[in-house]
């Protein structure tokens, strides 16, 4: 019908929305992911950058300078707590959206389908029912007009029969007469009973067969308007999984702004009390100068 045409095409676009998202999602969490592996493999270890000395070997040699080498740690730090975090959001994403959205899909299309195949059995055998009962009404027809024809031919025969009375035609005869014609209507009045027995039986089995058709064609539709509350509800879980994720995250980042502004304190700090002594031993040299 042209309803549940209409619902398998809004279906179709709304399957292909999830496949298209699922794609997307796939290759947010593959990249996520090589950033993250990326960023806990040491980015910061450029040894051939740095003399072929190591950055962790630089920092133990420079360990008088406490200030700059905890600020510096601290800085690498975050690059190796970014690439967990990035990590962490690419398992959120697979876990909580890309497989229930693949699974959800994979699901809806095999349950789709094993109504299409319902339904296809069930208006075939409709078809079969509808055939058996056009049979049957020409069975019914059939002996109706034997019936009728076997009773016009007893008129027929009676008033025949009444002419050649007139005639003093014997009584045998009269009666094989009367015999053979009662054996021809008894005949056509069962084979019309039976015909129309049968196109009674018919008539129910493509009554049921109907029914059952309309009835697979009722679950189909609504398996296929079901698609927007399933994908509706699926995204609703995801997202609050993923808000939750989200939050976690922004929260460990606000960490790590926190304490680069605390490294960034202390090395004011630092640079202020370091120029203290160098900035009197310049007074010092001018007041002897004058």
């Amino acid at each position: 019908s042209e309803q549940l045409e209409a619902a398998a095409a809004t279906a179709g676009t709304q399957l292909l929305t999830c496949r298209g998202l699922a794609e997307a999602v796939a290759a947010a969490v593959a990249a996520l992911a090589e950033a993250g592996s990326g960023l806990q493999k040491g980015p910061c270890e450029p040894a051939a950058c740095l003399g072929g000395i190591t950055l962790s070997a630089h920092l133990r040699s420079d360990a008088e300078n406490g200030t700059t080498a905890a600020a510096v740690q601290g800085l690498l730090a975050a690059f190796s707590g970014l690439g967990m975090l990035l990590l962490s959001l690419a398992t959120t994403l697979s876990s909580e959206v890309l497989s229930p959205l693949t699974e959800l899909r994979y699901q809806l299309e095999a349950d789709h389908e094993r109504f299409r195949e319902t339904l296809i059995k069930v208006q075939q055998q409709e078809l079969q029912c509808s055939s058996a009962l056009t049979e049957s009404l020409q069975k019914r027809d059939k002996a109706r007009a034997g019936l009728q024809g076997v009773l016009r031919d007893r008129d027929r025969k009676e008033r025949e029969q009444g002419d050649k009375k007139k005639m003093n035609l014997g009584w045998l005869t009269k009666r094989k007469q009367d015999e053979a014609g009662d054996s021809k209507l008894r005949r056509a009045a069962t084979a019309q009973t039976a015909a129309i027995n049968e196109l009674a039986e018919r008539t129910d089995e493509a009554a049921v067969a109907r029914m059952r058709a309309e009835e697979a064609a009722a679950s189909l539709r609504q398996a296929l308007l079901h698609v927007d509350f399933e994908r509706k509800s699926l995204l609703e879980a995801s997202l609050d999984k993923c808000a939750s994720a989200w939050l976690e995250a922004a929260s460990s980042l606000q960490g790590a702004a926190e304490r680069f502004q605390g490294d960034a304190e202390r090395l004011r700090r630092n640079c202020a009390e370091s120029l203290g002594p160098a900035a009197a031993a310049v007074e010092d040299v001018v007041n002897a100068g004058s």
